[in-house]
């Protein structure tokens, strides 16, 4: 290596400057960009999922008759629970608890499969009464529109990502 190349692009020309500053630019918008198109993802999916939950799944209930109202949490809960043994191929429900491992995970061995079953067991457990508490599938849907949709070129270098 010759004492123009230690020293950086500014020692080897205004060219080569010019053009590194032209790739610093160039990976600067399209983190920017992928930063846009992963908070428009996780709004849609927060949007849909509160829509479904409060709208389609969680008024009908408020409609419903006084003991139905009573049975329905119960129900909810038991579909959540159906549906995190088959389709989670028994995942817990336990998002949280993930979230905090995987973020701390250095190797980023997130397993991704039981995410559509939380949700779905989520908007069960929500959309028939059951306590409200949706922030955790807020938090769900982010993480998995942002590794969706992340690159290794604008990630930190301990971030763990995958190609959109």
């Amino acid at each position: 290596m010759t004492g123009a190349e230690r020293q950086g692009p500014a020692a080897r020309g205004p060219w080569a400057a010019a053009m590194e500053w032209r790739d610093r630019s160039s990976r600067t918008r399209q983190g920017g960009l992928l930063a846009v198109l992963t908070g428009a993802t996780t709004g849609l999916a927060v949007a849909g999922f509160d829509r479904l939950v409060k709208t389609d799944l969680f008024e009908p209930v408020l409609r419903a008759p006084l003991w139905m109202q009573a049975v329905l949490p119960i129900a909810g809960l038991v579909v959540a629970a159906v549906v995190l043994r088959t389709i989670g191929h028994g995942a817990s429900p336990s998002t949280a608890d993930e979230y905090i491992k995987d973020f701390h995970d250095p190797e980023g061995q997130f397993d991704q499969r039981p995410v559509v079953a939380r949700l779905l067991a989520s908007a069960a457990t929500l959309g028939s009464g059951g306590a409200w508490g949706s922030r955790a599938r807020r938090s769900t849907s982010g993480r998995r529109s942002g590794r969706g949709c992340s690159t290794g070129s604008a990630a930190p270098s301990r971030a763990k990502t995958s190609s959109c």
